[in-house]
């Protein structure tokens, strides 16, 4: 519905106010965040937890 009113605007307008929305857009960049800890030296879980409690290569060593 608003994509269609879009397509219909006359003249310049909308043109006019995608160069107004990337301008706001450009004024405002985030840079990402620093990451604060270092990989775990865990493997991934590949298969459900409850499945995965029962599959050998999750099971820790035996003390």
């Amino acid at each position: 519905m608003f994509h269609q009113t879009l397509l219909e605007a006359a003249g310049n307008w909308l043109e006019e106010k995608i160069a107004s929305m990337l301008e706001i857009i450009g004024q405002h960049v985030a840079e990402p965040r620093a990451v604060k800890k270092r990989p775990k030296p865990h493997k991934r879980l590949q298969h459900p937890r409850a499945q995965a409690r029962r599959l050998k290569k999750y099971q820790g060593k035996a003390a």
